[in-house]
């Protein structure tokens, strides 16, 4: 043990700046990666909503030409009730309107909802005038949607209300989108979340099989007309990220305290620490009661991870700090300490800026 006071050797020098200058660039690291996955989930995302909009159904046949009937319709969404992603579902109230030509097709009777469950279909109106035929209804539907949480809490979802003719096909009966009639009230509100915009389409739903229909023996599969009226949400501001992550940031700030605090007081030093990795455990275990269950690590469980890591080598770091200083090199200790705060708070403030940012779109 060398003389309190006395010049440390060079390569405890080289250790000191090695370990706070690399713990900061480990953070940095690591949070670029997560950036990047982010920044990669974020544009995926955009192009499957994209795609799920790109409308590619089956064309009505020409006037007097015979074949499919055309059935032109639209959607008001008059209510988002409750939405659930833990549980992965939505409850929606909208309007659905037809109007065709003919007897051969019956729309309003045959129509039903996509991954959901109608829980109630009121007939609103029906005219009738020769051949042309429109009606209104009102339905109440449930309906179950995955939610993609990859970047929960800063995630944007779709909510998919689509519609098909349970008896014909695409050869008896197809869906003409009436854009320009269709629309969300502004009434409606989704709990913690911002109603973008929405988009009708037309496409054609093609099943795995005929589901043995013999008016389609010898063709692969039943092909029926869907109409898809999509509403695109997204997370309402900062308000959920700062109520979910507040209490790991302020357990963080916490813990960069230690490096005000000599390195001999043992127990101030690392107790301080450890009672901050209790506190971001304890917030991780609140964030997983807001998600379904999933196999995979979304942006609130990276943000976790990097909040630990950073607990993790401020404990490493303490711990060197109080070996320097039984060697005597107290001052070099202090030292170590005045460059880790810089670099460990430096860094966890950028990664904790770019990560979220990078997952928004």
């Amino acid at each position: 043990m060398a003389e309190e006071g006395s010049e440390p050797p060079r390569h405890w020098r080289t250790i000191v700046y090695a370990y706070a200058f690399g713990a900061g660039l480990v953070l940095l690291l690591a949070g670029l990666l997560i950036t990047c996955h982010q920044k990669s989930l974020a544009d995926d995302a955009g192009k499957r909503h994209a795609s799920r909009l790109k409308s590619d159904g089956t064309p009505p046949a020409a006037d007097g030409q015979p074949g499919p009937v055309a059935v032109k319709t639209g959607f008001y969404v008059d209510r988002v009730s409750a939405i659930s992603v833990p549980d992965m579902m939505w409850n929606v109230d909208f309007y659905v309107w037809f109007r065709w030509r003919g007897s051969t097709v019956n729309p309003g009777e045959n129509f039903q909802v996509m991954e959901g469950e109608i829980e109630d279909s009121r007939l609103i109106t029906r005219h009738d005038n020769g051949d042309d035929h429109y009606e209104l209804r009102k339905v109440k539907a449930t309906i179950t949607k995955v939610f993609t949480i990859d970047r929960f809490p800063n995630d944007d979802h779709g909510l998919t209300l689509a519609i098909e003719d349970a008896a014909q096909g695409v050869g008896e009966l197809v869906y003409v989108a009436d854009t320009e009639g269709s629309s969300v009230s502004s009434r409606v509100k989704v709990p913690g979340y911002a109603v973008k915009d929405a988009a009708l389409v037309v496409k054609d739903h093609a099943y795995k099989t005929t589901r043995g229909d013999p008016r389609l023996e010898g063709q692969p599969k039943a092909n029926h007309s869907q109409a898809l009226y999509q509403i695109s949400i997204k997370r309402d501001g900062w308000g959920l990220f700062f109520k979910l992550f507040l209490t790991m940031y302020i357990a963080v700030a916490l813990s960069m305290l230690v490096f005000f605090i000599k390195p001999t007081d043992v127990d101030a030093r690392f107790g301080l620490t450890v009672g901050a990795l209790f506190a971001v455990m304890a917030n991780a275990y609140v964030i997983q009661g807001a998600l379904p269950a999933a196999g995979g690590l979304v942006m609130a469980d990276l943000l976790t991870g990097m909040a630990t890591l950073t607990l993790f080598l401020t404990v490493g770091q303490s711990t060197l700090a109080l070996t320097l200083c039984h060697r005597g090199y107290e001052e070099l200790a202090n030292k170590f300490d005045r460059l880790s705060v810089i670099a460990l708070s430096v860094a966890f403030v950028i990664v904790n800026v770019t990560i979220p940012l990078a997952a928004m779109r």
